[in-house]
């Protein structure tokens, strides 16, 4: 199967290349380490590569991730993508790359603990039926922020546990690599 670049080397050749379309990949890393830039820069990697990609987010806005998607492509910092601080130079570079992001990237903000994983199917069969967008790759930023389960007799841990087999049989049946953060 095809494997989708990270656009870190180091991961890269850990994986063999990226991460293979129909596996699932686990990102966990404490709070403020930087998992959701990491991310990001993954799905503006796997765009400018060619790559459709499905970004769920659930903390922070379409627009921080907007900034962070320019910081990645101008090699600049988010803190300088504001009107007033960004520069000529970040400024062409980042217009160079808005047409490929536009059309390879999806952000969805959903639901934070309300959201369970059979809403994002519907969701990614909905940019499939409606939008005619398929995605090679999808990130979900964060696997806390998921609804494990409406089963209420279950432990936490097996309501997480089931979820995640939800996602790798999901990934598997239709060919999807898929990059889950989580939160130490």
């Amino acid at each position: 199967e095809e494997k989708i670049s990270t656009g870190y080397f180091e991961l890269d050749a850990v994986l063999g290349g990226g991460l293979q379309k129909g596996n699932v990949g686990l990102l966990a890393a404490h709070t403020g380490a930087g998992k959701t830039t990491f991310s990001t820069a993954m799905a503006v990697n796997a765009a400018v590569q060619g790559y459709k990609v499905l970004q769920i987010i659930f903390e922070e806005t379409e627009k921080d991730i907007t900034k962070k998607q320019y910081a990645c492509l101008s090699k600049d910092y988010v803190s300088n993508m504001s009107k007033k601080k960004i520069s000529e130079k970040t400024k062409a570079e980042v217009k160079k790359w808005v047409p490929i992001i536009r059309d390879k990237i999806v952000i969805k903000r959903l639901q934070n603990i309300r959201t369970t994983w059979e809403e994002v199917e519907n969701l990614i069969f909905n940019l499939i039926m409606v939008k005619n967008f398929k995605p090679d790759l999808i990130l979900i930023d964060y696997f806390d922020c998921l609804k494990h389960s409406t089963d209420n007799r279950l432990t936490p841990v097996q309501s997480a546990t089931r979820c995640i087999k939800k996602i790798d049989d999901f990934a598997k049946t239709h060919k999807y690599a898929i990059w889950v953060m989580q939160q130490n």
